[in-house]
């Protein structure tokens, strides 16, 4: 009886540690930046090699970030599609287009849309990020 009523608690903690942050980078808000500056430039998975050249070519801008899940350059996660929901609300479509240590990064924008304009004041959120496939971001 007593691991029963201890195990609960724990579990329902690990569920809120599981959540992903996500915060903005002034940086990807501007369109004209070249994807040459980003982990995901060149190479066989780059995004230049598909055609891409700024941040707003690509379909989903402004809703791009950087991402834990691109390990540096020439990533097979570059142009990764994901569905990030915050506080329950309906999924937006992000591309992961450059490498993050612990955390994502978008737009100021994107965090904004995502968050019903809450986004530069709170400076990050938590969410919940799930891969999906690339169509869903114009791939």
């Amino acid at each position: 009886m007593f691991a029963t009523t201890t195990l609960f608690p724990l579990v329902g903690c690990a569920a809120f540690a599981l959540a992903d942050t996500l915060g903005y980078d002034p940086n990807y808000g501007t369109g004209s930046n070249s994807l040459a500056i980003t982990s995901c430039s060149d190479g066989q998975n780059g995004l230049l090699t598909k055609g891409f050249t700024t941040f707003d070519s690509l379909p989903t801008f402004p809703r791009i970030f950087s991402s834990p899940t691109v390990g540096g350059w020439n990533s097979d996660k570059c142009g990764a599609c994901y569905a990030v929901t915050y506080n329950g609300g309906a999924a937006e479509y992000f591309t992961a287009m450059d490498h993050a240590g612990g955390n994502y990064y978008t737009s100021l924008q994107a965090l904004n849309d995502l968050t019903n304009g809450y986004g530069q004041q709170a400076g990050t959120v938590q969410v919940s990020v799930t891969e999906v496939d690339r169509a869903n971001c114009g791939f």
